[in-house]
């Protein structure tokens, strides 16, 4: 899809909001709900994306965009929030209980010795690592957002402290860590380099962010069981988002990879419900009784989530794969569906 269909865009757009970014407030009402930070920030982007806002080209990557064309700035500190297209990133984004847009966080690092600016993150593949900037940026993305803390010399320290802390870790301290645990430094995962780096920079001072997200009764149950996840609370990336002390700096979004995108969250998103409500024993029983068969589960896994399967413990793999042949043919059904 190319700008030039642009108005079917925006159709599919909206009738796959609703599934998307529903309850942005659950357990709220009326006015307080629509007046919450988080609340006016769904608008916003739902009316961003419908009218096609700050987006990228087809084919153009971050790098090319940010850097050649516009010539934006980056600064320690920056946090950076990313959307891709894998079934994985939309899982994590419909993880908690309130719907996210963004499912990958990182930060911009500073190599005190070389004053170079090198992306600190954890993946699930990768584990914990550093890239040059430049280098980081030569990607495709189905969003993207630059956050910035409102003290710079404090991002700054922020920025030396997730360097020093990657340059210190060996072997099984880079792993991602799998069971989101915030209060766990053992292991990191996405999100937990961001908190640390800040604390870091300002001991004493409010966790980043100041809210966290609820994953509710999902914590009992596959996945997040499986993995041996226990709180309930969670960093999702888009908490960030409404932390007063991050100011938004820049967006970028790919029409022609949102309608998908969406089609995916809308999909997971009612996974997720279902396993949290009197439905649960009826779907496990359904992932149970699934045949992952390769020629099945492989086309669905294999874009970007293959080596994400390969490292869940054996128990989740079959359930997993699965889930994610029946994922992939929801959306690909709620694509076709469309106006």
């Amino acid at each position: 899809m190319d700008l030039s269909s642009a108005p079917r865009f925006a159709l599919a757009l909206l009738f796959l909001a609703p599934l998307a970014t529903a309850a942005p407030c659950a357990g709220q009402a009326g006015a307080a709900c629509a007046d919450t930070p988080r609340a006016r920030i769904v608008e916003q982007r739902r009316l961003d994306d419908e009218h096609l806002r700050d987006v990228l080209r087809p084919g153009v990557t971050l790098y090319e965009d940010l850097r050649l064309h516009r010539r934006f700035a980056f600064q320690p500190g920056d946090v950076l929030l990313v959307r891709s297209d894998e079934l994985v990133s939309a899982a994590i984004s419909q993880i908690a209980t309130t719907p996210a847009f963004f499912s990958h966080i990182a930060i911009v690092g500073l190599d005190p010795q070389w004053q170079t600016l090198e992306v600190v993150e954890a993946g699930v593949d990768e584990g914990l690592r550093a890239t040059a900037l430049d280098d980081w940026l030569d990607r495709g993305v189905v969003r993207f957002a630059v956050y910035r803390h409102e003290d710079a010399a404090l991002a700054e320290r922020a920025a030396i402290a997730a360097y020093r802390d990657l340059m210190t870790r060996r072997d099984a301290a880079l792993d991602y860590d799998l069971r989101f645990d915030l209060a766990d430094a053992a292991q990191l995962y996405c999100s937990e380099v961001v908190t640390r780096a800040f604390a870091a920079a300002a001991p004493g001072a409010p966790r980043v962010p100041a809210q966290l997200s609820d994953v509710g009764d999902l914590v009992d149950t596959f996945p997040l069981a499986a993995l041996g996840v226990s709180g309930t609370q969670v960093f999702v990336p888009d908490d960030l988002e409404t932390d007063p002390r991050f100011v938004r700096v820049l967006e970028r979004r790919a029409p022609q990879a949102l309608a998908r995108s969406a089609a995916l969250d809308a999909a997971l998103r009612a996974v997720f419900e279902t396993l949290r409500g009197p439905g649960r024993a009826d779907l496990l029983a359904e992932l149970d009784a699934g045949s992952p068969s390769p020629a099945g589960i492989l086309p669905a896994l294999l874009h970007g989530s293959f080596s994400t399967w390969r490292r869940l413990p054996e128990p989740a793999r079959s359930r997993l794969a699965v889930l994610a042949r029946r994922v992939d043919e929801d959306a690909r059904q709620r694509l076709a569906s469309m106006p």
